[in-house]
């Protein structure tokens, strides 16, 4: 799971959709991705956070796909 990531989707009204479309895969592989079942590639990490969380005031890259365990 990525909290932060989450947090930042909903607020910027970003779909497992859109983040699907820039990394180029299946909205089913990007909703694993983001619920820990399939890994992130570098590449694709850094690909949505260019995309979507560029701005300065944005996470870092790490903050944004910091994992958590799920409970």
């Amino acid at each position: 799971m990525y909290p932060n990531l989450d947090a930042e989707m909903a607020r910027r009204k970003i779909t497992i959709t859109d983040l699907a479309k820039t990394i180029n895969c299946s909205y089913e592989t990007m909703r694993k991705k983001l619920k820990g079942q399939a890994p992130f590639l570098l590449k694709e990490a850094r690909t949505i956070k260019q995309e979507y969380f560029n701005n300065e005031n944005d996470m870092s890259l790490e903050e944004l796909f910091e994992e958590q365990e799920e409970e």
